[in-house]
């Protein structure tokens, strides 16, 4: 925690792993909502690691109000992403 002008500044940094091992490889089956063809989507077995890692900054403020900023990345070995996000509230 950092307070400094009658702001609390709270950084927070976050890791997660993920590892997917348990299922074989299967058929997914679909129905449409109206009658119709249903369909299939063969899903491979799950041997993957999943990262995510990020942080957050929060400000709280003297009168009430708060804001935030949060970044997280998730990776693994086919795919990346980057997470970005802003918000603000007030106490009532």
């Amino acid at each position: 925690l950092i307070e400094a002008c009658g702001v609390l500044l709270v950084p927070e940094i976050n890791f997660m792993w993920q590892r997917e091992c348990l299922n074989n490889r299967h058929l997914a089956k679909f129905s449409p909502l109206v009658p119709g063809n249903p369909f299939s989507i063969a899903i491979d077995a799950p041997h993957r690691n999943i990262y995510l890692a990020g942080f957050n900054l929060l400000a709280n403020f003297s009168n009430g109000f708060g804001a935030s900023i949060t970044y997280n990345y998730e990776g693994s070995r086919s795919l990346y992403d980057h997470f970005f996000s802003a918000g603000a509230n007030v106490a009532f």
